[in-house]
């Protein structure tokens, strides 16, 4: 376990933000997402192939939105086949909700008709992202992530009936319902951005650290079964 965590590289990052050095610091294949308009073209310089890029209209950047930049997302999708769309979501924390449901719809419809896996983003919004997702992505081949998981007891019960929706524990992730996780669509993320004041090994150490300690299994299981589930998420 001890060399694992001096090695957090070992671990597959599910959800990751571009920073400064990012080629230099990651090793091993992550999930890069967009967490705004202007970070599209900056991801889609990434030519190492550990990096899986993202793209996306994160309900924070509504305001952003205009049919101009819905076309460009199309592109980029259609540009990088490998691509994911995200994250994408609603905040209700935030203004404009309406808004953020409509530009929401849009980007699930992208992910249907371009067959692309999705990036979730929700805040209190539970009661208004489900239905949209299970009316517009009707592929099942699709796989669902909602990133930065946090939901109650009858919202997870809900969502773990969907073989492919996939719940990925950030370091702000209440964990007191990670057990109710089906063990097959565990996913393990730092979200570490250009704002952390702490180094990406730190603060994906003490993510896999509590969540093992809460799992009560070893950190080597843990990296056994979310390298298993990375790897059958991004098929």
């Amino acid at each position: 376990m001890d060399s694992l965590l001096n090695n957090p590289g070992s671990f597959l990052d599910s959800h990751i933000h571009f920073f400064d050095g990012i080629s230099k610091t990651i090793t091993t294949k992550s999930i890069v997402c967009s967490s705004s308009i202007h970070e599209w073209e900056t991801i889609s310089t990434l030519h190492n192939s550990i990096f899986i890029k993202s793209y996306g209209l994160h309900p924070w950047e509504i305001d952003s939105y205009s049919q101009e930049n819905i076309e460009k997302l199309e592109k980029l999708l259609i540009h990088d086949k490998n691509s994911f769309l995200g994250e994408i979501g609603l905040d209700f924390c935030r203004d404009n909700k309406e808004q953020q449901e409509e530009i929401f719809c849009k980007q699930l419809y992208l992910a249907n008709k371009h067959c692309r896996n999705i990036i979730i983003h929700s805040v209190k919004a539970w009661h208004r992202i489900i239905k949209p997702i299970e009316l517009i992505v009707k592929d099942s081949s699709i796989n669902i992530m909602f990133h930065g998981f946090n939901a109650s007891e009858a919202i997870t019960k809900k969502l773990i009936k969907k073989e492919n929706y996939y719940f990925s524990f950030s370091p702000k992730s209440n964990l007191k319902g990670i057990n109710l996780i089906p063990k097959n669509r565990l996913l393990v993320e730092s979200d570490y951005n250009s704002n952390n004041s702490e180094n990406y090994s730190d603060v994906f150490t003490k993510n896999i650290t509590r969540i093992s300690k809460e799992m009560e299994i070893d950190c080597s299981e843990l990296l056994r079964l979310t390298t298993d589930n990375f790897h059958e998420f991004i098929r």
